[in-house]
């Protein structure tokens, strides 16, 4: 099975927990944000294979 770099977004910690557990027990390299602009710093450091999110306004708590 390959493994895949993925990044999940989720403003939700437990959901983040979750799915960070369940991707990293199948061998995968995981990273989380807790918002949009925490998941374009990330972005900007590396370039994941997935991106796994639910809708969220990018910038909507850093005015």
């Amino acid at each position: 099975m390959p493994t895949y770099k993925i990044l999940i977004v989720d403003d939700n910690p437990g959901m983040r927990e979750v799915c960070s557990s369940v991707l990293t027990a199948a061998g995968h390299s995981v990273s989380v944000a807790e918002d949009g602009f925490a998941a374009l710093i990330r972005l900007a450091e590396e370039v994941p294979d997935l991106i796994v999110c639910v809708a969220i306004a990018l910038l909507a708590d850093r005015g």
